[in-house]
């Protein structure tokens, strides 16, 4: 498939990712700042510019990451906003750094913005999933014999490697980013919740999950191996990305326990403003 959907001029394109990223902050936009409790957490004025500063500071992290770690050729390239190519984790990475700094700034409480933001996150990862797959970034690893369920990239301007079958690595997160999704909608609105658990839970399955594809992904298998072990006789190679997915699932699960623990020592209001803004999610 082209990465172009179409040409202004020679200088201008409409990119398929880029289009895809821009459907999914445009939703999670519209669901955070519609949110029936957003005025509860957060004033209108304020939200607008924390998540502009999500925006700057997300893209930034997760192409400065993607340049580092997996492009080729000079590092700044992938800074430009109009080239393909990110990494989800120096996102997760810079938003939480901007959302501790515009905690500073107005005065609002860590685990609630996060707790909020977290709720659909995962959304927007399950939609701009879809742009990576159209663009042939963070593309699978080889497969031995075309199936149903492989994709072949033939276009030049593919960021894939052409002309072999594929596993469809950005349909798999994209599929695990949607299932966190509902999992967080479904889990919180039958559970007991605390503040910060939203935002743990994101974090642990996020984690897992990233951890799980990158089995499946070209950059497994090109990236230096961090470790290695046998089960079964089988050899499993862990690169670094998987290493730092861990660590991020390790936070959540450790935040999760804390958050249940610290659940006992909450006052009531935080308790009732907690359950009422997982009821209206």
């Amino acid at each position: 498939m082209d990465p172009v959907i179409f040409k202004v001029c020679d200088s201008i394109a409409v990119h398929g990712f880029g289009l895809m990223v821009a459907i999914a902050l445009s939703v999670s936009f519209w669901l955070t700042y519609t949110h029936p409790l957003r005025k509860k957490i957060i004033c209108g004025d304020a939200l607008l510019n924390v998540l502009f500063a999500l925006v700057v500071f997300g893209v930034l992290g997760g192409k400065l990451l993607f340049a580092l770690v997996e492009w080729d050729g000079p590092w700044y390239v992938p800074l430009n906003p109009f080239v393909e190519g990110s990494s989800v984790i120096g996102s997760i990475a810079a938003i939480v750094v901007t959302v501790l700094v515009s905690s500073w700034v107005y005065k609002f409480k860590v685990a609630d913005i996060m707790d909020y933001i977290s709720s659909y996150a995962s959304l927007a990862q399950a939609i701009a999933r879809i742009g990576c797959l159209w663009a042939g970034c963070c593309h699978g690893a080889v497969v031995a014999n075309a199936a149903w369920w492989t994709v072949t990239y033939a276009h030049p301007d593919s960021l894939a490697t052409t002309g072999v079958p594929l596993h469809p690595a950005q349909l798999y997160a994209s599929f695990a980013s949607l299932i966190i999704f509902l999992a967080i909608w479904l889990f919180f609105k039958k559970t007991w919740k605390f503040p910060g658990m939203t935002m743990s839970l994101y974090f642990f399955l996020e984690g897992v999950a990233r951890f799980a594809v990158d089995f499946w992904r070209s950059s497994h298998d090109l990236a230096p191996h961090l470790f290695s072990f046998k089960i079964g006789g089988t050899v499993i190679n862990i690169v670094w990305y998987q290493a730092l997915a861990l660590c991020i699932a390790a936070i959540g699960l450790i935040g999760f326990v804390l958050t249940l623990v610290r659940g006992h020592n909450v006052n009531r209001e935080e308790i009732y403003m907690t359950r009422r803004l997982s009821d209206a999610f």
